[in-house]
């Protein structure tokens, strides 16, 4: 089964906390992402998120220009990840109903 990609995922999680007006802590990223994906982003073995997988995809996307910010100021949303997420299966996804939209592939 295709899963959705990991930066699409994050978009969902940064526009579902309103980052494109407000800077979002990663752990509160880490937390929607995991429940979005547990075996991308959780820890093997534990039921617990991993907050650098969070980061390293956060990471990618501020290089593309789709997020800005860091962890000291928290993650916004930048036009081109509005453009991205808009052309992404999770469009109008919650981050918490991520797991029951199917992905193409």
């Amino acid at each position: 089964m295709p899963k959705h990609d990991p930066k699409h995922i994050v978009l969902a999680a940064l526009r579902s906390w309103e980052g494109d007006r407000d800077p979002v802590d990663l752990e509160d990223l880490a937390m929607d992402c995991w429940r979005a994906d547990p075996e991308r982003f959780g820890m093997a073995n534990y039921h617990h998120p991993r907050v650098d997988a969070t980061y390293y995809v956060l990471k990618h996307l501020k290089a593309d220009g789709a997020v800005s910010g860091g962890n000291k100021h928290g993650w916004r949303l930048t036009a081109a990840g509005i453009a991205c997420l808009a052309a992404s299966p999770l469009a109008d996804a919650d981050p918490l109903d991520i797991a029951h939209i199917p992905a193409r592939g």
